[in-house]
């Protein structure tokens, strides 16, 4: 996706690495929270705003054990979508 590394549940993405920023799926009440933390802002490819991605500005600044986290609360969300219907 994108041309980078991501990683999908049941067909949904939910992290994934762009340029140097790494990016997670969270449902509102966690995207809130997390956009709280310095170093966060929502997720942005060719100017166009991924609506309920969030990305590190710059993961290097959070702990494997923050970052793991956030990954984790991100597959937990991407779990509990509905699969889309095929065309």
């Amino acid at each position: 996706m994108f041309g980078c590394p991501c990683a999908f549940v049941n067909g949904k993405m939910f992290t994934g690495l762009h340029e140097q920023r790494l990016f997670v799926r969270l449902g509102a009440s966690e995207r809130a929270a997390l956009l709280k933390e310095a170093g966060t802002k929502p997720f942005a490819v060719r100017g166009r705003t991924m609506r309920e991605y969030v990305a590190f500005s710059t993961a290097l600044e959070h702990t494997p054990r923050e970052l793991s986290a956030w990954m984790g609360k991100a597959l937990a969300y991407a779990s509990k979508l509905p699969q889309q219907q095929r065309r």
